[in-house]
């Protein structure tokens, strides 16, 4: 069968009470979409069904399946047929959750939640939200069948909510957190004042699905402590054992930068000292105590010229040859004293009382 020249509907994939689900083609735009049909003998519920697809294309979700067009058609046998062209959610539906499996279940029903939460926002409703409207894709969750307006019906949001907690309600047992539980609880409230926005459950189902589970293995009697035992103060301990080590830090900085500021913790000295023998002898005393102090390396000094004065003989005996003129005035000179007669030294290690004088004839 082709809608309208441009959706040729291949085969049924499912059918309700308020509309048969069928596979098909965009000839146009050359893609699958899925089309919803009013089933036969529900001529009466045309404009509400049209109405329905109008509000769903004001979504535009990643897990809301879109809504590409809407129309009437003339079908074999069935006459004027509305229908509703949506996107195509290659998937299959939501099967009924297990307890063992409530880490996944929470998973898709925080999924859930944020759509509906979008939808809302947008004054639009589901209002038969069930598994067989929610369907798992590979690329995540589609939720199809939007059709409820909040303005017209303001308790529809609310209604959601509860049809959430049905879905999680197998779920939330025995061996799942106890906020699961207490979500659920207040999802299915008689009073629709007191259950929770789909935003609130949206977020709080996220936590719970994210949240890190200890293995049961390791949660066993001893980790619970017993009644009238004395709780650990973990955070006052740490507080504790890092304000001692402050102080002790401060109090060796303080010991150290000022000696003697501290009279009970007076700094140490650095450096030994050991006394050298008074006899300067090492070998007379034991090896075990033998401490000879260094032999202290005289700095060197760079020899001396002397500027004027006769050249010194090192050899004994011999007097030192006559000294070079010097063009200073000398001193003069008695005249009793022989012309050839040496000079009186000059060197301070020669005494000047006792100079060196020998015969003319030893003279090499």
């Amino acid at each position: 069968m082709l809608l309208e020249g441009r959706y040729r509907l291949l085969h049924r994939s499912g059918a309700g009470t308020s509309a048969e689900l069928w596979s098909a083609q965009d000839e146009l735009l050359r893609r699958r979409v899925a089309v919803r049909v009013l089933p036969p003998g529900r001529a009466g519920a045309t404009e509400r069904f049209l109405a329905a697809g109008r509000l769903g294309a004001r979504l535009a979700h990643p897990l809301v399946a879109a809504v590409y067009d809407v129309g009437i058609a003339d079908l074999p046998d069935r006459g004027r047929t509305p229908y509703i062209v949506m996107e195509f959610a290659d998937g299959h539906p939501l099967p009924e959750p297990e307890p063992a499996g409530w880490r996944r279940a929470v998973r898709v029903a925080a999924d859930v939640a944020a759509a509906l939460a979008h939808a809302h926002g947008q004054w639009v409703a589901h209002g038969n939200l069930s598994p067989a409207k929610i369907v798992l894709t590979d690329v995540g969750v589609k939720v199809i069948g939007f059709g409820v307006d909040v303005a017209d019906d303001l308790d529809a949001p609310a209604r959601d909510v509860h049809a959430l907690g049905l879905l999680l309600a197998p779920v939330a047992g025995p061996g799942t957190p106890a906020e699961l539980a207490g979500l659920v609880r207040r999802c299915l409230a008689d009073d629709p004042a007191r259950r929770p926005s789909a935003a609130d459950a949206a977020g709080l189902l996220d936590q719970i699905a994210t949240a890190p589970v200890p293995p049961a293995a390791e949660i066993g009697a001893e980790s619970v402590p017993a009644p009238g035992s004395p709780r650990r103060w973990t955070k006052r301990t740490t507080l504790v054992a890092g304000a001692a080590a402050v102080t002790v830090l401060t109090l060796l900085a303080v010991a150290q930068a000022a000696p003697g500021a501290l009279p009970w913790f007076d700094r140490l000295p650095q450096q030994a000292t050991v006394p050298a023998p008074t006899d300067g002898v090492c070998d007379e005393v034991p090896i075990a105590q033998r401490f000879c102090a260094p032999v202290a390396t005289p700095p060197h000094r760079p020899p001396t010229t002397a500027s004027v004065g006769p050249r010194r003989t090192t050899r004994p005996g011999v007097p030192n040859p006559p000294p070079t003129p010097s063009p200073s005035p000398s001193p003069a000179v008695s005249s009793s004293a022989p012309a050839d007669s040496p000079s009186p030294p000059e060197s301070p290690e020669t005494p000047a009382s006792s100079p060196v004088t020998a015969p003319s004839s030893t003279l090499l």
